[in-house]
């Protein structure tokens, strides 16, 4: 008879004790809220285009997702009444930290790039302005009216870009934009160069002539 009361109260034990742990496991929830806004969070860093004005910070928020996907993953491969979201909450939490360090740095390096954008284009617009105005100058004459046009077409190529690299900037291609007026400005200092020492030139020669 006592034998059978001590498997009972055994029993008993046992039952109360996978009832403690089933009801422990009833807490045990993903954290929901946080694993959206760490999605969220997320979507909000790539629309703001971290990939190209962030990407250290991006990295970093895509090194956090991977680390809390696999702690979701580890959790639902266990057992119910062992499993734990304490960690996944943390990471969680981390992924979403991250994120949003991504989108504020994405945010700023846009418009950096776009202020950088807008100062090349000046720079190129006032070289193609001051080769326009040094071709006027050039000497014209036999055997430079090939030279001349050559030189003319240069520029209204120039001009055709930065018309092309405007386009670019207003569509929110800053880096491009900005990419392109620099070699832009380079290809009318160079003719601007080019023209400088054709009117220096001529201007030697007419004292020479003028002296004998």
């Amino acid at each position: 008879m006592r034998s059978n009361i001590r498997i009972t109260m055994s029993a008993m034990v046992l039952i109360s004790g996978i009832i403690f742990l089933a009801v422990g496991a009833g807490c045990a929830k993903e954290p929901a809220a946080d694993i959206t806004s760490a999605r969220d969070a997320m979507q909000k860093a790539k629309a703001a285009e971290a990939e190209q004005y962030a990407s250290p910070e991006l990295a970093a928020a895509q090194d956090a997702q991977v680390r809390l996907d696999a702690e979701l993953k580890a959790q639902a491969d266990k057992f119910a009444l062992f499993r734990s979201y304490k960690q996944t909450t943390e990471l969680a939490q981390l992924a979403v930290k991250t994120a949003q360090q991504a989108e504020t740095k994405a945010v700023e390096g846009k418009e950096a790039a776009r202020g950088e954008a807008e100062t090349a284009m000046a720079n190129a617009r006032a070289a193609i302005d001051r080769a326009k105005s040094l071709l006027a100058e050039a000497p014209k004459g036999k055997g430079t009216q090939a030279d001349i046009q050559a030189m003319n077409d240069d520029i209204s190529g120039m001009e055709q870009s930065l018309a092309a690299i405007t386009a670019a900037y207003e569509s929110q291609g800053y880096i491009e934009a900005k990419a392109k007026a620099v070699a832009l400005e380079q290809s009318a200092t160079r003719l601007e160069g080019e023209l400088t020492a054709a009117i220096e030139t001529s201007k030697s020669a007419s004292k020479k002539r003028s002296r004998s």
